[in-house]
């Protein structure tokens, strides 16, 4: 795709006359990618770092109701598409003003999908008195804070490692033992069997708040290790009693295997994704009632998701 290029004057004084030094910079929204059904993220270029640019989203399939959402994005940033609509096709028109002159760029469109990220989930954010960091108040899926460690209202869904949300993290999904050959699969099936559900040995899928497979809501991601790691920390002590008296109200949410996709140890063991993985091991947080500590599991086994705000 070839480069927006925009031409502007500015005077320059000098003793004998006036001369006009013309400037010119380019800018060009790059991508659209990450996408999900109700949130996307975009990449630009430019040589300019003093313009302001926005980007305009407007549905192909417009109508007199619907009013175009507009969003301040930046060069080397990671931009945020929060609040579309799933299932919908979007023109992305890109706007550069500078010196009080608005040039309109590129455009791109892009379809969002039906599924891939938690939007049943409320969001409420709580934030660690003691390390500062802000996360949601409960896990994907849960109905509510726990009022205890064994509070299966508050234990949520089990995700396989790095996989989206796309149906299999539900405690009743249907279980399937046919390997997935894709890092989006075609269906909600919990993949049993392998040590992981996909053959790619991508490590990526959860690293950041614009991977691919992000599950958690617009402008949250999965936690890292050492995130994790500061949480048990701060809490009173290192085991369910010290996570439930935290402010962040861990529970014991159990575990599914990878093996054959049963789930137990519900009010025993509590396990949380970190966005890390290493070999066919995804990296998380164990809790049991004796200790709590950094750990790894296998990908294709099921564990409990609490995201952190990208801050």
């Amino acid at each position: 795709m070839a480069l927006i290029f925009w031409s502007f004057f500015v005077a320059c004084s000098s003793d004998k006359d006036d001369i006009s030094e013309e400037i010119i910079f380019d800018f060009e929204l790059e991508e659209i990618y990450s996408i999900s059904q109700n949130r996307a993220f975009a990449k630009l270029q430019t040589s300019q770092s003093e313009a302001v640019f926005e980007l305009r989203l407007r549905k192909t399939q417009d109508n007199d109701l619907f009013t175009d959402l507009w969003y301040e994005v930046a060069p080397n940033q990671i931009n945020y598409l929060c609040n579309l609509d799933s299932s919908s096709s979007y023109e992305a028109t890109l706007f550069a003003t500078f010196n009080g002159q608005e040039v309109e760029g590129n455009s791109l469109t892009f379809e969002t999908r039906q599924v891939g990220t938690d939007a049943s989930t409320e969001v409420i954010e709580i934030t660690n008195p003691v390390t500062g960091r802000t996360w949601m108040d409960r896990n994907l899926g849960a109905d509510q804070v726990a009022n205890s460690f064994n509070d299966n209202r508050a234990y949520g869904h089990l995700y396989q490692w790095g996989r989206s949300a796309d149906g299999h993290q539900l405690r009743d999904a249907e279980i399937i033992e046919n390997q997935a050959t894709d890092i989006q699969p075609e269906h909600g099936f919990f993949i049993a069997g392998f040590p992981t559900w996909n053959n790619q040995q991508n490590s990526d899928l959860w690293e950041g708040v614009d991977a691919v497979n992000n599950p958690c809501p617009c402008g949250f991601r999965l936690p890292s290790p050492e995130e994790l790691a500061e949480e048990i920390s701060s809490w009173t002590t290192p085991d369910a009693a010290g996570a439930f008296e935290s402010s962040m109200k861990f529970s014991l949410t159990g575990y599914r295997g990878n093996a054959d996709g049963e789930i137990g140890s519900e009010g025993d063991f509590g396990y949380y994704w970190s966005a890390e993985s290493e070999n066919m091991n995804g990296k998380d947080m164990g809790i049991n009632t004796f200790s709590a500590q950094v750990t790894s599991h296998l990908q294709a086994g099921g564990a409990s998701v609490r995201c952190i705000k990208d801050e």
